[in-house]
């Protein structure tokens, strides 16, 4: 299926990454891509919107902490949110909803 990532604004502080499709270890680099990008746009805070999401596995999971570490770094903050069911499964069983989930 693939990896499609839109990019939207909440507010001007905020930059919404919406990923749609499957983020697993062919597509994993694209999220990356997509963060490293978000600086550009002089956000605060980038959402990692997940709702449309059809699959996570580990490689997948793997970017969303760099994407994490990376934001960090640059002095952004990143969060998940909306995540549907597998995602979200997966990323309660490996123990990092709350480094990467906010609600809202």
């Amino acid at each position: 299926m693939g990896l499609r990532i839109a990019s939207s604004t909440r507010d001007q502080d905020t930059l919404v990454l919406s990923l749609i499709g499957e983020l697993e270890l062919a597509t994993a680099g694209r999220l990356g891509d997509a963060v490293r990008g978000a600086e550009a746009t002089g956000a605060r805070c980038i959402l990692i919107d997940m709702e449309q999401l059809d699959y996570l596995d580990s490689a997948g999971l793997g970017a969303l902490l760099r994407a994490k570490r990376y934001a960090t770094a640059q002095g952004q903050e990143l969060w998940a949110v909306g995540i549907s069911t597998q995602p979200y499964a997966r990323v309660l069983r490996s123990g990092l909803g709350e480094l990467l989930c906010r609600k809202g």
